[in-house]
Parts: structure tokens; C-alpha cells; sequence
């Protein structure tokens, strides 16, 4: 027969190697980005992953439309957000991003720019890479227009 201590000895061991198993179990998984800056050019931040734990770095309205330049620290990205309320969308709004250098005269180039129409509702465009020097996103409705740099 066992003694009362080395039973519980042996009864707590038995629960820390479960605990260091449980402990094991519920790290969280690191895995690399989908893609990250010039890689994600023109892809659908929902889909990729690059939109989670994305923030908003700019907002703007126009006419009752409201655009939200977004950013991912993941895959260093940027990609406009638009959402219309249901009373006031149109067929005819959507969002641009575009992004770019500027020429040895100080004149922008464009490097990559993405459009997605919307009609109410919720939309975005695809992505761009934050290593652009600029980046200018937009939304257009029947009514007004708004842009911003980054």
C-alpha cells in the first residue's frame, strides 16, 4: 500500500503534466501573412486574412457615404472601406485606393490603383502596398465626391 504522500505526490504530478498539456495546447498559432506589401496588390483584404486586426487611419464623408481608409499591420497594406446607409445608396458609388512615386520633377506616378463599384452596403476595394511613397483613396456618389492622401 501507498503512502498518503506519495499518493498525493503522484496524484499532483499526474495534474501538472496535464496542465503543462492544456498550457501546450492553447498557444496561439503565429502563421505568416497571406502576403504582405507589394505581394498583396490587387487582392481582396476579407479573403487573404490581411483585414483582420486591420485599423482605420483616415475617414471621410460625401453625401451620406462614408469612406474609411484601412490599414493592415500584418501584410502593411491600405484598402478603402465603403458604407452607404440603405436609405441613400446609389447604383453609381464607389471607391478608388491608389498608390505611387513621384518623378525626379516632383509629379506623382502612379504605381497601382483599384476601383469597386458598390450600390449600398458595405464595400472595398483591393489592396496596395504601404510601400508606395503616396497613397490616395476616394469615394464618389451622384452627388459629391471626397479624396484624401494618406
Amino acid at each position: 500500500m501507498r503512502s498518503p504522500l506519495k499518493r498525493v505526490t503522484g496524484i499532483l504530478a499526474t495534474l501538472a503534466f496535464a496542465a503543462a498539456g492544456l498550457v501546450a495546447t492553447t498557444q496561439p498559432s503565429f502563421a505568416a501573412p497571406p502576403c504582405t506589401y507589394h505581394g498583396c496588390n490587387g487582392k481582396d483584404p476579407q479573403t487573404t486574412g490581411c483585414a483582420n486586426g486591420a485599423v482605420t487611419k483616415k475617414e471621410l464623408t460625401a453625401y451620406f457615404t462614408k469612406g474609411e481608409l484601412r490599414y493592415s499591420p500584418t501584410c502593411h497594406t491600405y484598402w478603402t472601406r465603403i458604407t452607404t446607409p440603405s436609405c441613400c445608396g446609389g447604383v453609381g458609388e464607389y471607391a478608388t485606393i491608389s498608390g505611387g512615386t513621384y518623378d525626379s520633377t516632383g509629379h506623382p506616378r502612379l504605381g497601382a490603383g483599384f476601383r469597386t463599384a458598390v450600390g449600398g452596403g458595405p464595400g472595398w476595394t483591393p489592396m496596395i502596398s504601404e510601400a508606395w511613397t503616396w497613397e490616395l483613396f476616394c469615394i464618389y456618389t451622384a452627388n459629391e465626391d471626397g479624396c484624401l492622401y494618406s
